[in-house]
């Protein structure tokens, strides 16, 4: 059983994301596709939790742009705080110290995206909305600082690159 929701227009009201994650908790944990991802449970606070959305973040908009846009008119979705069977929730933070702590990872520059907190299920869950690929834009990389930061080398692929490399 795939997610149950319509992919064929990108979803981003409210109860569109909502009903996102209702499907979510409806779905078969084999059912994550390179359109959708989700986590439990997550401290949203934590620098290493946001640098992970980073991650993700450049990874959907890392896809091919050809097969992005078979589902969702190509967005992505990232649901925190409910997985298949479960509605952990996660406790909200400030978007300006969530956006502030994932563009020091995904950079300014970078893809865009959009944190939406919605209520499902009795709890609250982040939905981030990450835009289409585009043909012809330079792949995604990672703006963190550290000597070891994740760097998307090829689209959907990731490894590690020190910093004199990233230039």
């Amino acid at each position: 059983m795939a997610v149950q929701v319509e992919t064929s227009r990108a979803l981003r009201r409210p109860d569109e994301l909502a009903a996102l994650v209702c499907a979510v908790l409806q779905a078969l944990e084999t059912d994550e596709l390179d359109w959708i991802e989700w986590k439990s449970v997550l401290d949203l606070g934590i620098k290493s939790v946001q640098g992970t959305l980073a991650r993700h973040i450049l990874g959907m908009a890392n896809r091919q742009p050809d097969a992005a846009a078979a589902h969702m008119q190509g967005c992505g979705y990232i649901v925190v705080g409910a997985e298949p069977g479960s509605a952990a929730g996660v406790t909200p933070i400030d978007p300006a110290q969530l956006s502030q702590g994932i563009l020091a990872y995904a950079g300014s520059d970078g893809p865009a995206w959009s944190p939406q907190y919605v209520e499902a299920a009795g709890v609250q869950v982040l939905v981030v909305v990450v835009e289409p690929p585009q043909p012809g834009t330079a792949r995604s990389r990672c703006a963190a600082s550290s000597p070891r930061a994740a760097q998307l080398t090829a689209r959907g692929r990731c490894s590690y690159a020190s910093p004199a490399r990233r230039r």
